[in-house]
């Protein structure tokens, strides 16, 4: 599944809403600029680890948060 980057959309805040490497990676991490998000359809967890996970193994300086939407998707920004 393709993930479609957005461009514009304001953090929201807490409470509202396998091994790969950081090229190989099924979530955009590697394409998206500062501000930029995503939804995927697994829970936050998974989420925020595989950006955890693409940080470590190469992907440094950058920095994602997520966030749990209404409706059970989950919102991945680039903070950094």
């Amino acid at each position: 599944m393709a993930y479609k980057i957005d461009k514009g959309i304001p953090l929201a805040k807490h409470g509202n809403a396998g091994k790969q490497r950081p090229g190989n990676t099924k979530y955009p991490f590697r394409d998206m600029s500062v501000g930029d998000s995503f939804v995927a359809t697994e829970n936050s967890t998974k989420v925020a680890s595989a950006a955890c996970q693409f940080v470590k193994r190469g992907g440094a300086g950058r920095e994602f948060a997520t966030r749990k939407l209404p409706d059970g998707k989950t919102r991945c920004w680039r903070i950094t």
